[in-house]
């Protein structure tokens, strides 16, 4: 269950200015002048860099296991259709025998 969250910060995170409406306040518990964010009101500009790299990272892996599975159906199992289901690799050998 989502929990309300009160926000009392008194300074701009950015600029250390004192906060003035309008003010934007995240969920990570930053808060800034509309004023100080410029047009990037939608990303905390202090935490945006770290979750770029998580969101990287996470990117890269979901691309390094489409490539296994390119591998697998072309040298483990060639002349099946391979597909991927909930991350598990599937062969279908017949339309009625499949596996995962």
């Amino acid at each position: 269950m989502l929990q309300a969250r009160v926000f009392q910060n008194s300074k701009d995170a950015l600029s250390g200015a004192p906060l003035e409406l309008p003010a934007v306040h995240f969920v990570c518990g930053h808060s800034f002048n509309l004023r100080s964010l410029g047009e990037n009101e939608k990303e905390c500009p202090l935490c945006a860099p770290q979750f770029r790299s998580i969101l990287d990272i996470k990117r890269a892996m979901r691309t390094g296991a489409t490539e296994q599975v390119r591998f697998a159906c072309t040298h483990l199992f060639p002349g099946t259709k391979c597909f991927q289901q909930q991350g598990q690799l599937c062969v279908r050998q017949t339309v009625l025998d499949s596996w995962c």
